[in-house]
């Protein structure tokens, strides 16, 4: 059969993404024509190869500094049998402001005796704070081999520094925790960033108004590394710092009960996906996937709800960003049983206990906001009763429609062309307050979900890393193809840190 040439017959064609900057990249991809099949043929494509490259740097949001602006996701490894790690810093208020250091805690957790190098602890910091620090050092906890300990910084691919530090978790790895004590929750305390210049100048360059709108983020994790640095799941924790223009937790009044029970508070959120169900049946994702929040409440004693709470019964609060809030269809609380020595907090091992609810006129002051009591709040949360391990609440934001869809809503909102790289953070707040919605003190955990989308091919990067595609190479886009042709040209835009040896593959359809 012979092609005639007057014939402009277009063919459907796709570039499938096999694999994970902004590079553009002209792909010429070899076809072979008998009759009027495609078959398919592929070639090798990178930031540097000899093929027609421009490589441009990568923006996202407002947090532009070391050009690693985007948050870190190895993917997860096993537990591990950790059930905590905590940062935690001191609000940015008041003379605080004056300085250039900011204190806080590490706090950490393992049930089985831990040993080796090869558990190291990652602590990320908002590009604006992290353009600015000098140096991050902690104290470890105290006992043998308790010199002072400094965080170093991690440097990307490009050999470029990013706004994450490492340091080991063992103590006789010159890292912060005593390997063979399995009892307590262990403290790293004095620890101080230290930067440049004072916070209040800081503060200034940002705008005092922009804090409000867009906080100060850090992210806490545990990584392995003979599981490739995957992080170690069900301890990672992120929160924003608490600063004078966090109006609605400065409007709420502190309970007098139980002042010394809990070290700190914290909120890690994460996309589940679509139709993900607990082992028992009793709760789901919904159809278009979750957002799970996990508040994690680290103790100071083995307390106890039952005998040791003062002011019951308490109540469970929650605060959902308000951007987020039009797309809920519906919340579940889960009970985690957190409180064993083989520690799984996976979506599968909770059981759902209770359908909530959450102020949804837009004109209300609380609006995105929810609590839940009970009688005997043990029905509802395990408080790993007479345990030092910590405490697991967990909220279950069922989605109104697909992440894919979300983000594509968020991107036209603030007006992101095309193919471009975006990032937005959605807030979120958790605590207990005793019978007369009064803070039990250090409850208060502060946390976020990054909507990313790195290459700008309009798929969230979290549904990406789950699936079979790499979230640092863009969605192909190919010149039209006749049957006549015999080269077909396009572009791919990929992320300057997206490395070497990734294939484009010309498929039919």
């Amino acid at each position: 059969m012979f092609l005639e040439k007057t014939k402009k017959r277009v063919l459907k064609y796709s570039i499938k993404k096999l694999s994970v900057g902004v590079a553009s990249v002209l792909v010429g991809v070899g076809l072979v024509l008998g009759t009027t099949e495609l078959v398919q043929a592929q070639d090798d494509i990178s930031p540097i190869s000899s093929l027609e490259t421009a490589i441009s740097s990568v923006q996202v949001g407002d947090k532009i500094s070391s050009g690693n602006t985007f948050q870190e996701n190895p993917g997860y490894t096993k537990n591990y049998n950790f059930s905590d790690l905590q940062f935690s810093p001191q609000e940015l208020t008041g003379d605080t402001l004056k300085g250039n250091t900011i204190g806080f805690e590490v706090y950490g957790k393992h049930n089985i005796a831990a040993s080796t190098k090869n558990w190291e602890i990652r602590l990320q910091l908002d590009e604006r704070l992290a353009k600015y620090v000098e140096k991050i050092q902690v104290d470890p906890k105290k006992g043998i081999g308790s010199s002072r300990r400094t965080f170093v910084r991690i440097n990307d691919s490009l050999g470029r520094p990013t706004n994450i530090w490492k340091v080991n978790y063992i103590r006789a790895s010159d890292g912060l925790f005593a390997g063979a004590e399995t009892t307590d929750t262990q403290t790293a305390p004095n620890g101080v960033i230290t930067f440049e210049k004072s916070l209040d100048e800081i503060f200034k360059e940002i705008g005092i108004d922009n804090l409000k709108t867009d906080r100060l983020m850090y992210q806490i994790y545990l990584v392995s590394h003979q599981d490739d640095d995957k992080i170690v799941p069900g301890i990672d924790s992120t929160g924003y710092f608490l600063t004078d223009s966090d109006d609605f937790y400065n409007s709420l009044d502190v309970s007098e009960n139980n002042p010394d029970q809990f070290k700190h508070g914290s909120v890690s959120a994460k996309y589940e996906k679509p139709n993900t169900q607990t082992k028992d049946g009793s709760g789901s994702t919904g159809a278009n996937g979750a957002i799970i929040l996990d508040h994690k409440l680290t103790k100071n004693y083995n307390f106890s709800y039952s005998s040791s709470a003062k002011g019951t019964p308490w109540y469970a609060n929650y605060k959902i960003d308000e951007r987020l809030v039009p797309y809920v269809a519906g919340i579940q609380m889960h009970m985690v049983q957190a409180d064993k020595v083989t520690y799984d907090v996976s979506f599968e091992s909770g059981t759902k206990v209770a359908d909530l609810a959450i102020e949804r006129r837009k004109d209300h002051e609380n609006y995105g906001v929810g609590s839940i009591t009970d009688n005997d709040l043990t029905k509802l949360i395990d408080f790993a009763n007479a345990s030092p391990r910590p405490v697991f609440i967990r909220y279950v934001l069922q989605l109104t429609k697909p992440l894919d869809e979300i983000l594509e809503d968020m991107k036209a909102t603030a007006q992101v062309e095309e193919n471009k790289p975006f990032g937005e953070d959605f807030i979120f707040d958790s605590w207990l307050s005793d019978t007369n919605k009064k803070l039990i003190q250090n409850t208060y955990g502060t946390g976020y979900y990054y909507l990313q989308d790195i290459d700008g091919d309009g798929n969230p990067d979290d549904k990406e890393e789950s699936g079979d595609t790499n979230p640092y190479i863009g969605k192909p886009e190919l010149e039209e193809v006749y049957d006549v042709d015999t080269t077909v040209k396009g572009k791919v835009f990929i992320h300057e840190l997206a490395g070497t040896g990734h294939k484009a593959q010309l498929m039919s359809w």
